[in-house]
């Protein structure tokens, strides 16, 4: 074979997808692996408690645990719903400060992008604000607190005749004794109007922060059964 046409041959294999070494594939390039794609992380704990309590008093603690498919290190952030955070897997002590239906949610992350969240809620009781009692079932009281911390002042208006003092009577919380409640929902108020009327209403709010049970003592009450509703 002349010289022509061993280069004629070289070039064909060249230009065809041949290989001029021995055993080759004729691509020359290996295939670069599939990456992995990343996985979310998983929450496999997330607890409050308690699940109700008083705004500004009442102590709420969470605990959460999460796994990565992956391996990844996951960090933990929380939201409360009233503009505060956390972070961390677990949360000592959040005292809220509003009332109503409150929400900690917890968002997982692994760093990659992957993340996971979850909520639980809380409900919030405060004794600020419009109340009706019943007392016996058969006098009503309108009352307008307000709740500073544990203690708790306001107004009231006999709705119906009560202890030697007619319908339309109005006056104020005790100054020299203002009413009060803990971060267990225990309430106490003291109403006073002139010598006749001045009673105890003694209670505890319940776990939607809306009633508050209990019984009147003082001015003829030995434990008469109220109950207090908030409008």
């Amino acid at each position: 074979m002349n010289r022509f046409v061993s280069l004629s041959i070289l070039v064909c294999l060249t230009a065809c997808g041949g290989s001029s070494t021995p055993g080759g594939t004729g691509t020359g390039t290996p295939t670069a692996p599939t990456p992995t794609p990343n996985r979310s992380p998983t929450i496999t704990q997330l607890t409050v408690a308690p699940t109700s309590g008083v705004s500004q008093l009442s102590s709420f603690s969470m605990q959460a645990a999460a796994t990565d498919p992956d391996g990844d290190t996951v960090t933990y952030q929380w939201e409360f719903g009233d503009g505060t955070t956390a972070s961390g897997s677990s949360v000592a002590a959040k005292v809220f400060s509003g009332a109503g239906v409150m929400s900690a949610r917890l968002t997982v992350v692994d760093g990659k992008g992957g993340t996971v969240s979850d909520s639980r809620d809380l409900v919030i009781g405060s004794t600020t604000g419009s109340w009706i009692a019943t007392i016996q079932d058969f006098s009503r009281l309108s009352l307008d607190l307000q709740q500073s911390g544990a203690v708790v002042t306001g107004r009231f208006t006999q709705m119906d005749p009560l202890s030697n003092t007619p319908q339309g009577t109005s006056g104020i919380t005790d100054p020299a004794e203002p009413g009060k409640i803990d971060k267990d929902g225990k309430f106490e108020i003291r109403l006073k109007v002139g010598r006749f009327t001045d009673f105890y209403m003694r209670g505890t709010m319940d776990g939607t922060g809306r009633t508050v049970t209990g019984g009147v003592f003082g001015s003829g009450f030995t434990g008469s059964p109220f109950s207090m509703a908030k409008q």
